[in-house]
């Protein structure tokens, strides 16, 4: 509710996604590894964490109301959906901002606005984490 009452930062970005060049106009770019983000909200539906994939959503700028309106549907566990986003699979992605980025990893923050941070790189390292089942 906080984030909702603050003007929501929009950053320019140009983005390269497994060689793809894009420019896009962001509020939001969540990327992971599987459907929910933050426990639950389900922001990437089709996520599988074996595919050798990252999914991403992109949110461009939108209304308060209408983003407090698909937070509200995404924090009851419905798929967040529409035209209004973008989705998509990657490999390979770099970002390079007009803003400081702002990032959190599994929840713990990462990144701040102080960080200068403007340009990343994410790849996906397919098989690089082994997990032990008991």
């Amino acid at each position: 509710v906080q984030t909702l009452m603050r003007r929501l930062p929009t950053a320019h970005l140009r983005m390269s996604v497994d060689g793809q060049q894009l420019a896009r106009t962001a509020t939001l770019l969540s990327i992971g590894n599987g459907p929910r983000s933050g426990g639950k909200f389900q922001l990437m539906p089709d996520a599988t964490l074996d595919d050798g994939y990252f999914d991403y959503l992109l949110a461009p700028p939108v209304s308060r109301w209408k983003l407090l309106w698909k937070v509200r549907h995404a924090l009851s566990g419905q798929k967040v959906e529409g035209d209004w986003i973008e989705r998509g699979r990657f490999r390979q992605m770099t970002i390079h901002s007009d803003i400081a980025l702002v990032a959190h990893v599994d929840g713990e923050p990462w990144l701040s606005a102080t960080d200068e941070v403007r340009d990343l790189s994410i790849d996906v390292l397919p098989l690089a984490l082994r997990v032990l089942c008991p």
